[in-house]
Parts: C-alpha cells; structure tokens; sequence
C-alpha cells in the first residue's frame, strides 16, 4: 500500500449468538475467525490491521457496579 493512500477506521460492535456460550463464542472469535477473515484475498490486500476486543461483562459490572452494553466484543479495522 502507497504511503500516500488514505486509510479509514471501521469498528464494529460484536454479539454472540443465542445458542453458543460466552466461552464458546470468545474462543471461536480469537481463535478461529481470524484464520477465515485473513485468507480472504481483499482482506489480505486492503486491511491494514484488525483488532478485537473481548468484552467480560461481569467483571465490569462487579468492578465499576455499572451495567454494560449487550455486546460481547468490538472489532476493529
């Protein structure tokens, strides 16, 4: 990519599924997603860096005694 090119930011707010667990759903996203999102050919040629954020909303909740938002993770690109 050209230093002079313009680059953009995109995040996204991440939901589990339903039927999966918390645990189940951080694993697979750290684990796996990111296997299948960078052999996609654009990805690989466009995407300057991707970052997740894994949300423990209980902790937040115990430690700030605030409520979170019902998203389980950010992602970012």
């Amino acid at each position: 990519m050209s230093t002079t090119e313009k680059l953009i930011k995109i995040s996204f707010l991440i939901r589990k599924r339903d039927d999966i667990t918390t645990e189940e759903f951080h694993r697979y996203w750290s684990e796996e997603h990111p296997k299948a999102w960078l052999s996609v050919a654009i990805v690989k040629a466009k995407i300057v860096k991707y970052s997740q954020f894994h949300f423990n909303n209980s902790l937040i909740d115990a430690s700030m005694g605030l409520s979170m938002t019902p998203y389980d993770g950010a992602a970012s690109l």
